[in-house]
């Protein structure tokens, strides 16, 4: 429960910071891509 509570901050932290990332929208492709990543590898 602990642990996974952790990896939710930290998953919510990583997609706000590429969510408020500059160059965001000239690299969206691969900003979505990390975020699949991010939510397959925890999901």
């Amino acid at each position: 429960m602990k642990i996974s509570f952790i990896i939710e901050g930290i998953r919510i932290i990583f997609i706000f910071n590429i969510a408020v990332m500059p160059e965001y929208l000239t690299n969206f492709n691969s900003k979505m891509a990390l975020i699949v990543l991010i939510n397959a590898s925890i999901y």
